[in-house]
């Protein structure tokens, strides 16, 4: 899905990489600062359900699950769980699935009860049927490490077409959104836009134009979220075949 977004030239502004995942842990390691919450809560809506199967696989039951993934970026946000971290590590989400399998060796070792959420909200798992979700990343067989990173790839795509939806409606274009969302992937045999401008009340060309640039902002987007998850720009290339890889692979 991603390839079809990626083949034209487009240089990735350093300006990208001021706000990666790396950085922005790092800062709140370093400072403490009172946005850390806020920070969390966002990078749980891409990690969240990931690091929820990956402890399915491990044999948690639904309930547990929930409990220690909630429990797992509570004990991140509530203090200075990273003396260690370092962008050397590697990619961010390898290095948070590995602080989440020591969360849950030390949470077994020890026998604590988890309380979910610990009074605080990470993810609304009221607006979440994570189990049914389960059910169907079960249909693909992968490693535990493989459908983690399928599983990451999906929410990233997600989040980046709940981005460019928040985009239109922004601009209260949400109904010329739903027009041509269906041509967001180039088709080979992509159709004259005469029937879809009678639709619109707009001439063909103004509709190639907005398909253009609906899929130009898709591509931004998307390059925006894959950047926030690396540290160094000639790391992206790598990370975007890895993406793309995700969604090849038939095993």
């Amino acid at each position: 899905m991603a390839e079809q977004f990626l083949a034209d030239d487009d240089r990735v502004n350093r300006s990208r990489f001021q706000t990666t995942r790396w950085s922005v842990v790092l800062r709140i390691k370093d400072s403490n600062v009172r946005e850390a919450e806020d920070v969390w809560n966002e990078i749980a809506r891409i990690y969240w359900f990931p690091l929820y199967a990956f402890c399915r696989r491990k044999g948690t039951n639904d309930h547990d699950a929930q409990d220690m993934t909630q429990a797992f970026f509570v004990h991140l946000l509530n203090g200075n769980r990273f003396e260690s971290i370092s962008p050397e590590k590697g990619r961010f989400r390898s290095y948070l699935l590995r602080t989440f399998e020591n969360f849950m060796a030390n949470h077994h070792r020890n026998a604590n009860r988890l309380i979910r959420g610990g009074g605080k909200t990470i993810i609304s798992l009221e607006q979440m049927d994570a189990d049914a979700r389960f059910a169907q990343a079960q249909a693909c067989d992968h490693s535990l490490d493989q459908a983690f990173d399928r599983e990451w790839a999906v929410a990233l795509l997600d989040r980046v077409k709940q981005r460019l939806s928040e985009h239109y409606e922004r601009r209260n274009q949400s109904e010329l959104f739903a027009a041509i969302r269906p041509h967001l992937i180039p088709r080979a045999n992509e159709s004259s836009y005469a029937e879809l401008g009678r639709q619109l009340q707009l001439s063909p060309a103004a509709v190639g134009m907005a398909i253009t640039r609906m899929r130009s902002r898709y591509r931004n987007i998307l390059l925006e979220e894959v950047s926030a998850t690396i540290e160094k720009p000639e790391d992206l290339e790598d990370e975007l075949r890895t993406l793309m890889s995700l969604f090849s692979d038939k095993k």
